[in-house]
């Protein structure tokens, strides 16, 4: 091997290692949040479901730790809670599919008041431009409380 021929390998060797610590740590934090797993917990929504009437939504609040960055902030959410009156529950985000706006309880449906979006007890559009139904929410049931799953 001659030395020009020593350089080149050098050189490209050099280059490679080079190029490596760059690509590593960057491909790294490109994939790393899809590989992450989701922390799922509980966060008390009702605490006596005695207070559901069958076919009467109920609105209730709850509150999530949500992480901006590096701050935790509190967010402050909501969900539409339905009993059957047979002990079943059905739990709906409050948030309008179609634009993210508040849906609220009028009379027979929920409604949507920024493009009038309207919604069925079973969170099925019903007229108004929201593409799909209303999200439901996972939830639970211990003794006489309702919890809803949220990401930690």
């Amino acid at each position: 091997m001659n030395r020009r021929r020593l350089l080149e390998f050098a050189t490209a060797a050099i280059g490679a290692a080079m190029s490596a610590v760059i690509a590593v740590p960057l491909i790294g934090y490109l994939i790393a949040p899809a590989l992450r797993a989701v922390d799922k917990r509980k966060v008390k929504l009702l605490d006596d479901l005695r207070q559901l009437k069958p076919g009467a939504p109920l609105t209730a609040e709850y509150v999530v730790q949500r992480k901006d960055g590096w701050m935790l902030a509190d967010e402050v959410r909501q969900a539409l809670v339905i009993g059957d009156g047979r002990g079943g529950v059905t739990v709906f985000s409050s948030i309008c599919t179609h634009a993210g706006c508040s849906v609220e309880w009028k009379g027979t449906q929920f409604f949507c008041p920024c493009h009038d979006g309207r919604f069925d007890l079973n969170g099925s559009v019903v007229s108004g431009p929201p593409p799909r139904p209303l999200v439901r929410l996972p939830h639970s049931i211990e003794g006489n409380r309702l919890y809803v799953e949220v990401e930690a």
